[in-house]
């Protein structure tokens, strides 16, 4: 994990810890899905030789209302029904458990 995306989730909460890290797309932007000990964060990535990271996505986990597995896609939907497509390298069970388990959501 980048040390950047470390300080961006320190930024957001400073009593946020990170406890995984998935890289992938979330609506076809590059960057790292961050479960942290109270929210899910997407931290995009942008830039090649030099680096900008942006907070695209902030959501307690209360905040998260559904997540469906689309075969490598996950969609997960907010409380305000706008729904977000995350696809990673790490397989999509993966994710979704890793999600689900910290989200308390049944499955």
């Amino acid at each position: 994990m980048s040390s950047k995306i470390s300080e961006t989730v320190k930024s957001v909460d400073p009593n946020d810890k990170v406890l995984k890290t998935y890289p992938g797309e979330l609506e076809k932007k590059y960057g790292t899905l961050v479960l942290s000990n109270t929210r899910l964060l997407f931290i995009k990535e942008e830039g090649f030789l030099k680096k900008s990271y942006t907070t695209t996505l902030n959501h307690f986990y209360t905040e998260v209302k559904n997540i469906i597995r689309r075969g490598e896609y996950l969609e997960f939907t907010d409380i305000k029904d706008k729904v977000y497509v995350f696809k990673s390298e790490v397989p999509a069970p993966l994710v979704e458990k890793s999600l689900r388990e910290l989200i308390k959501t049944p499955s």
